[in-house]
């Protein structure tokens, strides 16, 4: 337990405490509590908790709280929590907290949370206000950024509806179709990734890449993926409303022994095809289709 200034290095089994300003580094088996600011390294088996700013490097086996700006770099087993702006990278094994901005990354296992980020977001859900950079996961939510519901036609599903969000320049894709042939109806769900650029006067080129997996009502058999690239063109005709439409390339990997074989799987492709093997248990048809879209917000 220190009261005042220190310099040099700190080691202790259990907590080191500081009351005033620490340069140097700090070693704990268990925590490193500092009220002052911090310049150098910390290390301990579960915490590191700092009240005023810190710069240099944070390691701990639970988690880093930093109360004011950090600059810094913070790899934590659990949780990186910062309640002011950061200036580094934030590593955690499950989840990243930025109450206001971060210029870095955050890279997560699960969660990352920022209300501003220059620079960019590593995990399975991203959140964040604004986004100046690439968020990057499973799914990524920016407030201000790109949000698109789209209801979709294409050759081999007449009614599609999907989720884009994320930004302008990596997107997230849910999507789910249906097809109405029988009594018992044909759909499919699956998940992508898109980019958009812009053409200028209101137009995007969009390049969208998703897997999905088609089924007759809830039979699950096997894995029979039907693959997408989809190039489309976009017009915005107002805030809320865009008409897309474009070519797409199709890769559908059917398992031989799926029940629904032939009574629905091979009735997806159209009649003609580019290329139609069998490989293995799986036929591979691959052809030519096309796009139409209406999306809005």
């Amino acid at each position: 337990v220190v009261g005042k200034h220190t310099e040099g290095a700190q080691v202790a089994g259990l907590l080191n405490l500081n009351q005033g300003t620490v340069e140097g580094a700090e070693v704990a088996g268990l925590v490193n509590l500092n009220n002052d600011s911090v310049k150098g390294a910390a290390l301990a088996g579960l915490i590191n908790f700092n009240k005023e700013s810190v710069s240099g490097f944070q390691g701990a086996g639970l988690m880093n709280v930093n109360m004011k700006e950090s600059n810094s770099a913070e790899v934590a087993g659990l949780m990186n929590f910062s309640l002011h702006k950061t200036n580094g990278v934030q590593i955690a094994g499950l989840l990243n907290v930025c109450g206001k901005e971060i210029s870095g990354t955050q890279i997560s296992g699960l969660i990352n949370f920022a209300t501003k980020v220059h620079g960019t977001q590593i995990g399975v859900f991203n959140f964040a206000d604004s986004v100046s950079g690439v968020p990057i996961g499973f799914l990524s939510f920016v407030r201000s950024g790109y949000h698109q519901l789209e209801v979709s036609a294409n050759e081999s599903f007449p009614l599609n509806v999907a989720l884009r969000t994320g930004v302008r320049s990596i997107y997230n894709i849910l999507e789910a179709g249906m097809r109405f042939e029988t009594n018992i109806p044909v759909w499919h769900f699956g998940y992508g990734v898109g980019t958009a650029a812009n053409l200028g006067n209101k137009w995007l080129l969009d390049v969208d890449l998703t897997m999905s997996q088609p089924l007759k009502g809830d039979e699950l058999n096997y894995f029979n993926p039907l693959t997408k690239l989809n190039l489309t063109v976009e017009k915005r005709f107002s805030k809320y409303f865009t008409l897309a439409a474009g070519p797409s390339l199709n890769v559908f990997a059917v398992n031989l022994s799926d029940p629904t074989f032939n009574s629905v799987l091979t009735q997806i492709p159209p009649a003609h095809v580019m290329y139609s093997e069998v490989h293995g248990d799986y036929q591979y048809t691959s052809w030519i289709g096309a796009k139409i879209a209406l999306r809005f917000f």
